[in-house]
């Protein structure tokens, strides 16, 4: 404040450009012609202080000013002032005049924030920028809108769009990110300028050929100078509004997720934004680093705004390949560390759920009559099994123990001859809840063995969600791309 003040001594009216005779005399003419009302010499200082901030802004059209005038005090505007409150509102409306009307605001939002007309007029309808209520009301929504990346599926439905549309714009994302990863991987030339100009930090920022931000280039550089190989890294993703996600660098087994300064869901900057917003990045790391049980990734989380440098940034990269053998995720931030520790318990507590489902299956494994695999699947709702069914004959035929010699047999011939005689315990479990009409839609399945593609096609026609089994098939043909193209996670736990 002291540059200012040896710009403009007071007594003086940067809003007029004109001199008053004192202190007294300014406050009054503030009151009278601006209509603004200041209580004391600290508050003029503030005052003046918010009409030389407004000659840097390059927006005007909500300049301190402005927002004084709709009824914000004096002294909470020079809080706004430190923590960057109504930027984010100014950016949007850069290009438009200190008297922009509310249907100039409106057009802004259409041509070039990508809402439908009918969404923006509900959402700037009801402005008044003569009140400081109606502002900030307006603000916390466009900022909802705008924290929503475009191949999610809010990013649509909030700008007007019906969900059936959201979700097809997203596949065209979808397509779009397949396409490019293809050229990617057979023209070298491409990938190596598409590292250079691009952030992969997901669909949405790759397809919107949006730059690598300074400190972010400058850190892959310093990682690559000292020998540590960059590559691309994808996890896909169980979910109909996202593919995969595309990790921004991958280094010696290890993802490299990086945030910038103002991530939009940073909840220690912007207040606003919930502790469960915040969570979704922890909840990414987990998935990404669960997806390969066989060779777990480990995953590093860096925040741009937690570091000095990029040298800094560099540097703890490194540390955490170092002790990469004693931990699976790292973060500059230790809320991020007690989170994921968090979701880890709250795993493990459905890991011990989910084995002993997988133990009371292998009981009544038992009373299977098959010579070759004793198989039992139960479908489990809520947390209760509602149904139950063992691999083997229909009732009232030959029992396979009475047809092969259980310590001498064919497993080929005893193959062909199941596939004629034997129903799969999946299916015995599916079609007891049809005899009895119970719905199992989004139910849980648990079986000894995993599921071959027969009973794959099956677990997807009745509405199934998630699979877990123990043991490995060997004849289970394409269950696996069966289960990832109808989006039903299938996790292996050893018991």
């Amino acid at each position: 404040m002291n540059n200012i003040e040896g710009k403009f001594p007071l007594p003086y009216c940067l809003k007029c450009q004109k001199k008053i005779e004192s202190n007294e005399l300014l406050i009054q003419h503030f009151r009278l012609v601006h209509g603004i009302n200041i209580d004391s010499e600290k508050e003029l200082k503030m005052f003046r202080h918010l009409l030389v901030r407004d000659s840097s802004l390059k927006s005007k059209w909500l300049s301190w000013y402005n927002l004084v005038k709709a009824g914000l005090s004096i002294q909470e505007a020079f809080k706004c002032v430190h923590t960057k409150k109504y930027q984010r509102l100014r950016l949007v409306f850069l290009s438009v005049p200190d008297n922009a009307s509310i249907p100039d605001l409106i057009e802004v939002l259409v041509e070039k924030r990508g809402f439908k007309r009918e969404a923006a007029v509900k959402l700037l309808g009801a402005l008044d920028l003569t009140s400081i209520e109606s502002i900030n009301a307006v603000q916390d929504k466009l900022l909802k809108a705008f924290s929503y990346k475009n191949n999610e599926l809010e990013h649509y439905t909030v700008r007007g769009f019906s969900r059936v549309e959201g979700k097809e714009k997203i596949k065209e994302l979808c397509t779009s990110a397949d396409s490019i990863l293809e050229k990617r991987n057979s023209d070298i030339k491409y990938d190596e300028w598409y590292r250079s100009t691009r952030v992969p930090g997901g669909i949405a920022g790759s397809l919107s050929n949006r730059k690598r931000s300074i400190f972010e280039s400058k850190l892959i550089e310093i990682l690559e100078s000292l020998g540590y190989v960059s590559t691309s890294y994808i996890t896909p993703v169980f979910s109909s509004d996202r593919k995969f996600f595309l990790h921004d660098a991958y280094v010696e087994n290890c993802i490299i997720e990086y945030n910038g300064g103002y991530w939009h869901r940073d909840f220690l900057k912007f207040k606003k934004f919930l502790k469960e917003d915040y969570l979704e990045e922890i909840k990414k790391a987990k998935f990404c680093i669960d997806y390969k049980r066989a060779n777990r990734p480990n995953f590093i989380l860096i925040w741009e705004g937690d570091f000095d440098n990029e040298i800094e940034a560099a540097q703890f990269v490194i540390s955490c390949l170092y002790k990469k053998k004693n931990s699976t995720f790292f973060s500059s931030r230790e809320i991020d560390l007690e989170l994921y520790e968090e979701i880890c318990k709250q795993q493990n507590k459905q890991e011990e759920v989910d084995k002993s489902f997988l133990k009371m299956a292998f009981e009544f494994s038992k009373h299977s009559k098959c010579v070759s695999k004793k198989v039992c699947a139960l479908v489990v709702k809520n947390n209760r099994i509602i149904s139950l069914g063992i691999n083997g004959t229909p009732s009232g035929f030959p029992n396979c123990n009475e047809v092969f010699d259980p310590e001498n047999f064919d497993r080929t011939e005893h193959h062909k001859w199941s596939l004629e005689n034997e129903c799969h315990a999946e299916i015995s479990a599916i079609m007891q809840c049809a005899r009895l009409g119970i719905a199992i839609e989004t139910c849980t399945l648990y079986c000894t063995l995993k599921p071959c593609e027969n009973c794959a096609k099956a677990i997807i026609q009745v509405g199934i969600k998630k699979v877990v089994y123990n043991e490995e098939y060997d004849l289970c043909g394409e269950t696996d791309n069966l289960f990832d193209m109808a989006e039903i996670e299938m996790i292996k736990i050893d018991i």
